[in-house]
């Protein structure tokens, strides 16, 4: 059975890493640049500061009493025999390798470990109840419940207001990786843009690839990396205008007050949770040659 499953997984991975290795991309590049061997002196992380980031996460999410729990009830499993230590320590290790050996911490890096810990967690949490009244683990399943119910309702109803740790609110909600804003402008777009206008986008490739997720047929943004100079100069020589939807100036897109040679009007502009009213997030230009 695992030399089938084995052969599974090997098959899987296959195509994809042919098809990478075919357009000559570089299999880790990415990745590895997340691994520092130099610990702070060289990357600010360490595996102080690291340890220190994924106990704010655990804490910071809303719900400090699941994290509380699902550690006690790891620890529990872990003192219950060599066979449930040996599995606890095989959970462990891939976070262990993380808060190492990671130049920073970001909560999605810890999808690797997490999901297998809380499962050992309850699984510790249960055979330790299996020695208490009954009615211990009636209360603290519906205390958990009382605790998490509101939060995940809260976090679909209205994420922006939802208690987060800093790093997740600024990944999910307020940076450009969060979508937000994105969705917005390509909606509005047919309101301020021909439909055979060329619209280029001065942000990040990704964010240009998600947010052509929700353009219509008529109104797909053409993706270039930020912050797309080049080919807003190169659209220019053969257009007597451009639209140009820009993300997070001049951090990441264009600073059209660098434009001196161009006339350069701003059609509309949206906001992401937390943007101060006169700097929102993702503006949208026709620039004129």
């Amino acid at each position: 059975a695992l030399i089938i499953i084995g052969a599974v997984v090997l098959i899987a991975f296959i195509p994809p890493v042919a098809y990478l290795l075919l357009r000559g991309q570089d299999l880790f590049g990415i990745a590895l640049g997340w691994v520092s061997v130099g610990g702070a002196a060289t990357s600010g992380g360490g595996f102080g500061v690291n340890l220190a980031h994924f106990i704010e996460y655990q804490l910071g999410f809303g719900l400090p009493l699941t994290a509380v729990v699902a550690a006690f009830g790891v620890g529990i499993l872990a003192v219950r025999g060599r066979d449930h230590a040996l599995l606890v320590g095989a959970a462990l290790l891939p976070l262990l390798v993380i808060l190492l050996f990671a130049r920073e911490v970001q909560t999605r890096h810890l999808v690797v470990a997490l999901p297998v810990l809380l499962t050992l967690g309850g699984a510790g949490v249960g055979t330790w109840l299996q020695m208490r009244p009954r009615a211990l683990m009636v209360a603290l399943s519906a205390l958990l419940l009382l605790v998490f119910i509101p939060f995940a309702l809260h976090l679909y109803t209205d994420p922006p207001h939802t208690r987060l740790p800093a790093a997740a609110r600024a990944q999910y909600i307020t940076d450009h990786s969060s979508g937000y804003a994105l969705r917005a402008a390509l909606h509005d777009l047919p309101n301020h843009v021909a439909p055979d206008a060329l619209i280029i986008a001065s942000m990040f490739p990704d964010s240009c690839h998600r947010a052509n997720f929700y353009a219509h047929v008529d109104y797909t943004l053409t993706c270039t990396d930020a912050p797309g100079l080049d080919a807003l100069t190169t659209a220019l020589q053969a257009r007597d205008h451009v639209l140009l939807l820009i993300d997070s100036a001049p951090v990441i897109g264009l600073d059209v007050t660098t434009l001196t040679n161009y006339t350069v009007t701003q059609l509309a502009s949206y906001a992401r949770p937390d943007d101060a009213p006169e700097n929102p997030s993702v503006t949208l230009w026709r620039i004129e040659g």
